[in-house]
């Protein structure tokens, strides 16, 4: 039956998937309604397809009826109009809902959930996991719970689910998503649904004398990374909720957030999805997210897994809002980071009830494990930056020489002897952008590292990119001088060098970051050091970003560095093996060329083939 179902669904071309939805929503909810005694009969789906003459018109009088009868449905009924032109599907639908008993119709729903909704590429698609673990954490025990990016409402399904008593309220911006949403809500809960029809950033519907209206828990999933035109609406916004700092254009995660804010009662609590963006940048979100802190507001901050919304790929975030914190928090910033705590299946990852379970229980008992969770005091978050893994860092790397390896940070970083690199530095300096409006490419004076001419450690220096300064610029500041060592700042395959005797302007690519040493640092120690499973646990942990991982001039100083009574010794130890190697390595080159050409000899090949550009062992 569902397939058959479907597959008339299927066959309506005219339709997009969000409507088939809304028709089946509709549907399924009226024999629903039928199947609880709540109509009359002239309402009855089996009424109109056993009793009348003219089956069409039948359907669309007993819709209109309904909400005229039954006020909590007034316009959630309207699907007839999707079938024009096509009356028969319409009603060998209806022929097959209609014999979907009481305790199969839930059950039918959840196959709609499964293979239709999927389909779309909505924000508001966000998984039955996510739903259940943001309830989980909540934990609504009485009052009001309101979404105000309610999508088809599957959070609010959970909330009622777990607790009937609770009054859930929602708001979305889409009819279409609204209608389908109380419908939704009815059919999993038997609910009647207040999710009304709004742009909640610029006129919220629940408003009560002037003012926001106040609930007891929040919980949002705003669309990720919106951007807006204007921000005065933000500016002039009559409900003074954007006070925490000047929402930008380009990104207004933080108005939704602010909104959600305005919406909770002095005791409130609230849940809210967000990408790692508006977390860690600075700027504008920096001052937000500053004064949040301020405010004592943020209770605590989950990352989950990569890849576990439909729609997207980005990690995500819980941050929970807490306007009465427990004694044990007050300004404290509890993280959690979850980001591991998976199970992968095809295109996407998902969080089973133990991880849940285990999500859930450390949350509510503030319990600290090593690499899970960490009570962090709110004067110590670096720029203010929200990301667990900015504070909870995976402690095991896996090592070429070493294999798998698990730091001991907490010896670490009680030596004496550790510094950071900051402090052993003349000069940290950034590469110069490569643009057309920067360099001309070609011949020129400049000649320019990029992250293709370092490899295996070294600097390929016969064959940089050549070219000519646009225009007037400070080149002496991307200048590379003997011994800097320059460390590549994208991503997490961190390539090390030490520039050696260079002639001419040699300057950084942007990919880069160069390392002026003090006198006494030996930079071939240096380089060993980054390039242990200790320094590039350091410069992980100082690595932000949540698509792409960067380090900037600023937070590469704070890499801790370990040295040595006998760094030089070391360091030339060190180099020395290295070149010896790459001597070795080139010998074993030229022999196996050497090999290959005579067999190449041997077999006649010469006889068919002429070199046109000599080898390096030719």
């Amino acid at each position: 039956m569902k397939k058959k179902v479907f597959n008339l669904l299927e066959s309506m071309h005219s339709l997009d998937q969000l409507e088939k939805i809304d028709a089946l929503t509709q549907i399924i909810a009226w024999q629903k309604l039928e199947l609880e005694g709540k109509l009359q009969d002239e309402e009855k789906m089996s009424y109109v397809l056993s009793k009348t003459n003219d089956r069409i018109e039948g359907v669309k009088k007993a819709v209109v009826s309904i909400g005229e009868n039954l006020p909590s449905f007034k316009g959630l009924f309207d699907f007839d109009k999707y079938f024009v032109g096509m009356e028969k599907a319409l009603i060998q639908i209806l022929f097959e809902i209609t014999n979907v008993k009481e305790n199969e119709i839930e059950a039918l729903f959840q196959v709609i959930e499964k293979e239709v909704f999927k389909r779309l590429s909505a924000e508001s698609s966000t998984t039955y996991e996510v739903n259940k673990l943001i309830t989980d954490l909540l934990q609504p025990n009485t009052g009001s719970v309101y979404d105000g990016t309610a999508g088809f409402g599957g959070t609010l399904i959970e909330v009622a689910k777990q607790n009937p008593s609770i009054e859930v309220y929602g708001e979305e911006i889409n009819d279409l998503v609204v209608r389908i949403a109380n419908l939704h809500l009815y059919i999993k809960t038997g609910k009647i649904g207040r999710i009304k029809k709004a742009n909640i950033l610029v006129k919220p519907s629940y408003i009560e004398q002037n003012k926001l209206q106040q609930f007891d828990y929040v919980t949002m999933h705003a669309p990720f990374g919106l951007r807006v035109h204007s921000t005065e609406l933000f500016d002039q916004d009559p409900y003074n909720r954007y006070v925490y700092g000047q929402v930008t254009q380009r990104n207004v995660d933080f108005a939704f957030l602010m909104h959600g804010i305005a919406s909770l009662n002095e005791r409130g609590k609230g849940a809210f999805l967000l990408p790692g963006g508006p977390l860690m940048r600075g700027g504008a979100d920096e001052t937000i997210r500053r004064n949040l802190i301020t405010s004592d507001l943020i209770e605590a901050v989950i990352a989950l897994p990569e890849r576990l919304l439909l729609n997207t790929g980005i990690p995500i975030y819980i941050v929970i809002v807490n306007k009465q914190k427990d004694k044990e928090l007050k300004e404290k910033v509890f993280f959690i980071n979850a980001s591991k705590e998976f199970e992968q299946e095809r295109r996407n990852n998902h969080i089973n009830k133990d991880h849940i379970s285990k999500i859930v229980e450390t949350y509510i008992k503030k319990e600290e494990f090593e690499d899970f969770s960490r009570i962090m005091n709110s004067s110590d978050l670096e720029d203010s930056v929200l990301l667990p893994e900015k504070y909870i860092v995976e402690k095991e790397l896996e090592d070429d020489i070493l294999g798998q390896v698990r730091i001991k940070q907490n010896k670490l970083l009680a030596n004496r002897d550790l510094l950071q690199l900051g402090g052993i530095v003349t000069d940290v300096y950034r590469g110069l952008n490569i643009t057309a409006s920067t360099v001309k490419e070609g011949q020129g004076p400049l000649r320019i590292i990029q992250l293709s001419d370092v490899d295996d450690g070294q600097i390929h220096l016969n064959h940089l990119l050549e070219g000519t300064p646009v225009r007037d610029s400070n080149i002496e500041r991307y200048r590379v001088k003997k011994g800097d060592l320059i460390v590549s700042n994208r991503g997490t395959n961190i390539k090390i060098a030490v520039v050696p005797e260079v002639e001419g302007n040699v300057i950084l690519s942007h990919n880069f970051i160069g390392l002026r040493l003090k006198d006494g640092i030996d930079p071939y120690y240096l380089k060993m050091y980054l390039e242990s499973p200790l320094g590039q646990f350091e410069l992980a942990q100082q690595q932000t970003g949540t698509t792409v991982l960067t380090i900037t001039p600023t937070n590469i100083k704070k890499v801790h560095v370990l040295l040595s009574d006998e760094s030089e010794k070391i360091g030339k130890i060190y180099n020395d093996i290295f070149q010896s190697y790459q001597e070795k390595l080139k010998r074993i080159e030229e022999e196996r060329n050497h090999a290959i050409k005579e067999s190449y000899e041997q077999a006649g090949l010469f006889e068919y083939i002429e070199v046109q550009k000599k080898g390096a062992d030719s």
